[in-house]
């Protein structure tokens, strides 16, 4: 019973040590193409354009969005 009880201690102890090792957000947030999210894999060629262009003439291109 003893042993029962300190294995799942053990068991908790890094539980919690695993869940405060991780950061809850990103050191930098996601720059890049994601177009995954609104379209899936619905998307076609004049889509990827339109969204090209818009990143191109917003100047999110050239403040690191690639």
């Amino acid at each position: 019973m003893v042993k029962k009880y300190f294995f799942l201690g053990i068991l908790l102890l890094f539980a919690v040590i695993g869940v405060h090792g991780q950061k809850a957000t990103a050191e930098t947030p996601p720059m890049g193409f994601m177009t995954w999210n609104y379209f899936a894999e619905n998307i076609s060629e004049s889509q990827l354009k339109e969204v090209v262009d818009a990143m191109v003439s917003t100047g999110l291109r050239d403040a690191g969005y690639n």
